[in-house]
């Protein structure tokens, strides 16, 4: 019956008993983890806000043979986007949804993934910034479709294998990878180039280092989650529950404020 004390992410809980709540929690060395968290739910639980979804924490649990949930005996909060002085304000609220689905759904239990850790810190710190949750979203959702292996080739038609070039590409449902106009699929959606281009060049590096015209206009990165929205659910073969509210809601449109460096964070 190891005791074992590690940072971790929390991503999910579900409510268990009358006072108790089941928690999946996301650690680098040990990968994604569900443990019973014994009187969360009462008025005066001991781990106050340090379950909610998506808050960096220093998580004491330990392990009994054939058991499926850990028992988490300590739980102490470190970092927290609902901690910050606009409640996280609702765009961020509905990204923290997206997000941790995403990574509940696609991370295995129990496998360790130290890249998908980092990128979740990463995304974390952005959305805490002053920056528009946007782009720190689009960039999560690419890395988790090209993590996953599932992220098709953005520069040759899956079909005929000629180059997209500056032409716009189309993408369906069920049909893995990108086409041009002579291969396009029926009832295909649209992805036109400067979107394509923006992720096939910029997401692939540091996010700091995106180009400023992918902030400015709300298309290419909306034309973008929608592509890899796509892939995703291709990939879990069942729709993203936090995607409508999402899909909603109008991208902002203001650039990042000079010196934020969140590659630093």
């Amino acid at each position: 019956m190891p005791l074992r004390q590690t940072d971790a992410i929390v991503l999910r809980t579900y409510p268990l008993k009358e006072s108790d709540r089941i928690v999946v929690f996301f650690t680098r060395e040990y990968g994604k983890r569900r443990g019973v968290s014994r009187g969360a739910r009462n008025t005066r639980s001991r781990f106050g806000s340090a379950l909610e979804p998506l808050t960096e924490v220093r998580i004491t649990y330990f392990e009994r043979p054939q058991r499926e949930l850990a028992t988490i005996d300590h739980c102490e909060l470190r970092q927290s986007l609902l901690a910050s002085g606009d409640g996280a304000g609702f765009e961020r609220l509905l990204a923290l949804g997206c997000i941790a689905e995403v990574s509940d759904r696609i991370l295995p239990d129990h496998e360790t993934n130290d890249a998908a850790y980092r990128l979740l810190r990463l995304v974390l710190e952005a959305l805490r910034s002053e920056l528009p949750v946007w782009l720190p979203l689009t960039y999560f959702l690419y890395w988790m479709v090209r993590l996953g292996g599932f992220l098709p080739d953005l520069e040759y038609c899956a079909g005929c294998r000629r180059g997209l070039g500056e032409a716009e590409s189309f993408y369906a449902r069920g049909r893995a990878g990108l086409y041009c106009s002579g291969c396009r699929p029926p009832h295909g959606s649209r992805l036109r180039a400067a979107p394509r281009r923006l992720a096939a060049a910029g997401l692939a590096g540091p996010l700091a280092a995106l180009p400023p015209e992918a902030w400015q206009a709300p298309e290419p990165t909306a034309d973008l989650r929608e592509f890899f929205r796509c892939a995703l659910e291709d990939h879990l073969e069942a729709p993203l529950r936090s995607w409508p509210l999402l899909a909603g809601l109008t991208p902002e449109t203001a650039p990042p404020k000079a010196g934020n460096d969140i590659e630093n964070a």
